[in-house]
């Protein structure tokens, strides 16, 4: 066969659907193994820094966790030394691996939901953006001066000039959302079966008036 033959099979069996199929099957199993091991190296970071913070204090039951930035956030609840399964407060805790052990880079508190039936703080550090804070199962209604039954199931973070983003969140647990690079939240909407109010319905304070690091110790 004749090479400028063989170039046109070539070219045939190489613009067959088949052909092109396989290979971008090839790629797509290429980019999930990929993105699979990424995401099982996080998910092996962040359990070796929640490993490290509970073998260093046992105030604190872990909520959540996420990696950011070479850095391991965690969510804790401040346990209540009188009642089981209930917390005083929330705290952020951010933490970067220096050797055997963490360095805390960072911490905030958060108080629990109260009549407001949502709390909300703001952290930022380390090229982050960190929202956070407590959800209830009721909200406090101007008309009726009562605690009303609420279903929460979204936080919408409004941030900068006209951003947002929204995390899922439940009634009775906390919640955690982390921005890239250093924002100003402007308000926090709270929406559910519903359920509709902001942050700035019922707190006049500037989310991040006081957005800096607390004491980063946790004993």
């Amino acid at each position: 066969m004749s090479l400028s033959k063989k170039a046109s099979v070539f070219c045939r069996v190489v613009h067959s659907p088949t052909v092109i199929l396989t290979i971008y099957a090839i790629l797509c199993l290429l980019v999930l193994s990929g993105c699979k091991q990424q995401k099982n190296d996080k998910n092996a970071e962040l359990a070796d820094a929640i490993k490290w913070f509970t073998s260093q204090t046992s105030r604190y039951d872990v909520i959540t966790g996420e990696t950011r930035n070479n850095h391991s956030i965690i969510l804790v609840g401040d346990k209540n030394p009188e009642v089981e399964g209930l917390y005083t407060s929330f705290r952020v805790f951010v933490m970067q691996k220096d050797g055997d052990v963490y360095l805390v880079k960072a911490a905030k508190t958060v108080e629990t939901a109260m009549s407001a039936g949502f709390s909300a703080s703001v952290l930022v550090t380390d090229g982050m953006t960190i929202v956070f804070g407590d959800i209830a199962d009721g909200i406090y209604d101007f008309s009726s001066d009562k605690i009303v039954p609420a279903e929460f199931s979204e936080a919408r973070v409004i941030y900068d000039e006209g951003k947002d983003a929204a995390t899922v969140i439940s009634n009775n647990t906390p919640y955690m959302l982390i921005l890239d690079g250093e924002v100003e939240v402007k308000d926090i909407e709270y929406s559910g079966d519903g359920t509709n109010v902001k942050y700035s319905d019922y707190f006049s304070d500037d989310l991040t008036a006081d957005a800096a690091s607390e004491e980063t110790g946790f004993e």
